[in-house]
């Protein structure tokens, strides 16, 4: 019983990330549509690296359904 609920946190920890880089490609698409060209390159790897970021914060929400969700709602909100 144990070993089948942790397989149903970790899918739903995974299911959270994919949403959440989701939602920020949408928000780093936005940034490179207003980044001039020569920039671009550099936004890209910026936006990257926060979703890296993003991804380690969530790792440390583990279990945690409410901060999992203010994570969510903090990137909804940017995304806006």
């Amino acid at each position: 019983l144990q070993t089948s609920r942790a397989t149903v946190t970790k899918s739903g920890e995974e299911l959270f990330k994919m949403a959440l880089v989701g939602l920020m490609d949408v928000a780093i698409d936005d940034v490179i549509a207003a980044t001039p060209p020569s920039k671009i390159p550099e936004v890209k790897a910026a936006g990257e690296k926060q979703q890296l970021l993003a991804m380690a914060k969530v790792d440390t929400a583990k279990g945690d359904n409410a901060k999992l969700e203010a994570f969510m709602s903090a990137y909804k909100k940017a995304a806006e």
